[in-house]
């Protein structure tokens, strides 16, 4: 376009002069709108840009996010074994006090085992007295038989007396005799209860040191329990602060984002804007031609400052790229940082392995030096039981056996600190959340390509060029832009095909089937197919749907064999029946008169025996109320003689030393607690000197003894047992029977609930067995014990004249008691003490014997009623 165009006049000089333009100035003008718009577009496009790399942070942000949240999970999942773990080392803790009571428990029992053995020993030696004083009496009385044997042959007139106390002292023989075999078998029992608890003692002990063993060892676990609680801490605190950390850059990154979101708002505020005013101004030129100058002029000044916003833009977009790029190079940098505490962590696992070693070294060179320092005490000691001149030079040696034990000591303190300075080089100041191998894995996402990774993912984004803005151009593999797809849907919404296909109906179950009375149609309501006059296909019945179902078989269907007045006859095989001749023996009892499976006899139908005899409720009830036959008062009555109080103190002038009970001085005393325990011992580490099998060793069947109820078995026997059916001995006996199944007897019989009840009502005046319903009684050395059934027992010691008088600690309640005495004599000849005259309050007593023992004490028992 060449040429000039009029657009107006104006006035010069009061002269009126055309105003005209070149329309190559127009055009050009006209271009750099085109121009300007375009430029405003790309912006708006870069803007888009901008935006999509915001999203595309979002997520990397949104994936930092996920990755919080796995280590949030993680560090959870690690509490949760620490409390597992800790409640694991209170249960070991409970199991050990537990192991610990029973210990105590254990030991207690031992203690009052050994007491019970010391009590049973003190009982059996008083046992073994008693026999002895026992057999010294039955002596003395076998004397005094000789005795008054000699002098009846020297006085024959004395003979019948002297008969008499010999039969009687012969009677006392016997059953002193009886008694001492009754001490002797009881004194065996008595050994026998020692060695068990003996036995018992050493189960105990044996029981007690396992249990300590236990213990040790569940302290140990306890120990070790701790260590790994404490461990679990110490990742829990590092898990925390790791998840701290990721909170962090979270916060971080959601203000970037925020910040890279507020920019893109802005961004699209101004080009929204510049778009309206592009609008304005295309509205203003075409409305208002005339002002055509002014509106150039206006859109060249739009088009720069559109071109401001353009630039801008352009370098809005730069930087955000700028940020992704820096983004990815602090990954870079943070994996490059991971790889380097990689390194960093493997070398201090080396100067860890090398301080472990150091370690163990100084543990080495400790226990050497506390060696040496044992070595060291055991010379001081021995120098000072040598002289006392010594005994600066061992407190020496003793005090550089303890430098040396500190010098250990320091050695693993140093030890520790080396290992405490390897790790703090390891850390080397990184911060709390990536301070641990576990931190930096979980920041890399565990990824050990993490660099590759992350440019497989930025090259996985879209570049700019491949998105369209027009639906009928572009090229293949482009994507459609956001307000093309917008304008696409808006389309898709308002297309239909009405008036082309039928609208969607409901289907029926008849769907593409004609109505028709062949196959392959549909019936109709009428159709003449749904009569009910059809053939019915072959089918059953069962007997209850039939009605008239016959009760009887008609006699048409009988054959004719069955109606025929003799019937043939067939062989017992030839109906596969038994032959006549078959018996059941062995599965019937014979025919016969027998007795019930439960039932009971009469006395009279038993015949007794001599060692099966009858009894009457008489003599039950006599023998019943008689004392047992090895009844004794062992457990009631000390031996006579004379004891201190049973709460009393020695002084100790009053205690004789001997070899194996000594007084030790308070310096002495002093020394001693001084010095290792005395208790201590070698146990769990060797083996009590004596001679030993190997630890792998055989025995011949000669070297084992048997006894009750450990025995060799012959093959004749084994043979025999082996025939013997499995469970053949498992007989289980019922836990409860039938009253039916009881037989009554005179001492056994079953008591109706009301004569339960009125027997009840009654009350008891019998004495219960341990005797705890007895309250009257005096248990001194002249005693008495009153029964609640009138039975009154008394016991006590007369004095040593011929003719004395005993009175009673309280009266019988009739003169029909019985007094027993026997003599407490010291020599060798008979003494009776003879009763002559009693009263419900005293007994009389003679003493008939040599003149010389008539007047020695004696012991008397009397029994009889007190109501």
């Amino acid at each position: 376009m060449v040429g000039l165009y009029t657009i107006g006049v104006k006035m010069v000089n009061g002269v009126q002069t055309s105003v005209k333009v070149s329309l190559e100035f127009i055009k050009k003008a006209y271009d750099d709108v085109v121009a300007a718009t375009k430029k405003a577009n790309d912006a708006a496009k870069t803007a888009d840009d901008s935006r999509t790399q915001i999203e595309a942070n979002e997520d990397t942000r949104q994936r930092n996010e996920a990755t919080r949240i796995d280590a949030e999970r993680n560090r959870s999942n690690e509490e949760q074994a620490r409390s597992a773990a800790e409640s694991v080392r209170i249960i070991n803790e409970n199991t050990r006090k537990a192991e610990e009571a029973a210990r105590a428990t254990a030991e207690g029992q031992r203690v009052s085992a050994e007491l019970s053995r010391v009590e049973t020993e003190n009982k059996r030696v008083s046992d073994e007295q008693t026999r002895k004083s026992n057999e010294d009496a039955r002596k003395t009385a076998e004397t005094g038989r000789s005795s008054a044997e000699s002098e009846r042959v020297k006085e024959e007139d004395k003979r019948k007396a002297a008969e008499t106390t010999r039969s009687t002292a012969e009677t006392d023989r016997v059953t002193a005799e009886d008694e001492r075999k009754e001490a002797e078998s009881t004194r065996e029992t008595n050994e026998t209860a020692r060695v068990t608890a003996e036995d018992n003692r050493v189960t105990v002990e044996s029981e007690r040191v396992s249990a300590e063993t236990d213990r040790k060892s569940a302290e140990t676990a306890r120990v070790s329990e701790e260590n790994k609680r404490k461990s679990a801490e110490t990742e829990r605190k590092s898990a925390e602060t790791a998840r701290v950390s990721e909170e962090n850059k979270r916060k971080q990154n959601e203000d970037t984002r925020k910040a890279a979101e507020d920019t893109r708002s802005s961004n699209e505020t101004r080009r929204v804007s510049a778009e309206t005013e592009r609008v304005e101004a295309e509205s203003q030129r075409k409305s208002e031609y005339s002002g055509i100058i002014q509106e150039m002029t206006s859109a060249t000044g739009d088009a720069t400052a559109q071109l401001e916003l353009v630039k801008k833009a352009t370098n809005d977009a730069n930087a955000a790229k700028n940020a992704s790029v820096e983004q990815t190079a602090l990954a870079k940098k943070a994996t490059n940082d991971a790889n380097a505490a990689i390194i960093s962590i493997n070398a201090a696992k080396e100067e860890t392995h090398q301080a472990t070693e150091e370690a163990n070294a100084a543990k080495v060179a400790s226990e050497a030096q506390t060696a040496l320092a044992k070595k060291a005490t055991d010379d001081a000691n021995t120098a000072k039981n040598a002289s006392v001149a010594q005994t600066a030079l061992a407190k020496a040696a003793t005090d550089s056996a303890n430098a040396a034990a500190q010098a250990a000591n320091n050695a693993v303190s140093g030890v520790d600190a080396k290992v405490k300075d390897a790790v703090d080089a390891l850390v080397a100041g990184a911060p709390e959340a990536l301070d641990t191998l576990i931190e930096l894995a979980n920041a890399l996402n565990n990824d050990p390509n993490f660099a590759a990774t992350m440019a497989t993912e930025l090259g996985k984004k879209i570049n700019v060029s491949d998105i369209v803005n027009n639906l009928t151009s572009g090229g293949t593999g482009k994507v459609l832009s956001a307000e093309q797809g917008k304008v696409l849907k808006a389309a898709l919404d308002t297309h239909n095909h009405a008036g082309i296909y039928e609208p969607v109906f409901s289907k029926n179950t008849a769907f593409n089937k004609n109505f028709g009375t062949t196959s392959g149609t549909v019936c109709q309501g009428n159709d003449s197919r749904l009569s009910d006059a059809r053939t019915p296909k072959a089918h059953t019945h069962k007997k209850s749907e039939i009605s008239d179902f016959p009760t009887s078989m008609p006699a048409s269907d009988v054959p004719a064999w069955a109606k025929a007045a003799s019937k043939p006859s067939y062989t017992a095989s030839e109906v596969g029946a038994s032959p006549s001749n078959h018996t059941h023996t062995g599965v019937y009892q014979p025919a016969g008169s027998y007795a019930a499976s439960s039932h009971k006899h009469e006395a009279t139908d038993i015949t007794p025996d001599s060692t099966h005899r009858f009894v009457t409720d008489a003599e039950k009830s006599t023998w019943n109320s008689k004392a047992a036959g090895n009844h004794n008062h062992d457990s009631v009555y000390q031996p006579k003689g004379s004891y201190a109080p049973s709460s009393h103190k020695h002084a100790a002038t009053d205690i004789t030393d001997d070899s194996t009970h000594r007084f030790v001085t308070d310096s002495e005393r002093s020394t001693w607690n001084s010095k290792a325990a005395g208790n201590h011992n070698h146990d769990s580490a060797y083996q009590p000197k004596g001679s030993y099998a190997a630890s792998s060793h055989k025995h011949t069947a000669t070297d084992v003894e048997e006894d009750s109820t450990h025995r060799f078995m012959t093959d004749a026997e084994r043979t025999k047992l082996s025939g013997i059916a499995s469970g053949a001995n498992n007989y289980s006996h019922p836990a409860s029977h039938p009253a039916s199944m009881i037989e009554e007897s005179t001492t056994r019989k079953f008591m109706t609930d009301a004569e339960k009840t009125l027997l009840s009502s009654l009350g008891t005046n019998a004495a219960l067995k341990d005797f705890s319903n007895v309250t009257t009684k005096s248990l001194s050395q002249n005693g008495y014990y009153k029964l609640p059934d009138g039975l009154l027992i008394q016991w006590g010691t007369g004095g040593n004249g011929v003719n004395q008088i005993v009175y009673f600690p309280t009266s019988f309640y009739n003169t029909s008691y019985v007094v027993v005495t026997t003599a407490i004599s010291s020599v060798m000849n008979s003494i009776v003490k003879m009763i002559n005259g009693k009263n419900i309050s005293y007994f009389k007593v003679y003493s008939v014997g040599p003149t010389i023992e008539a007047g020695e004490i004696f012991g008397w028992i009397a029994i009889g009623r007190w109501k």
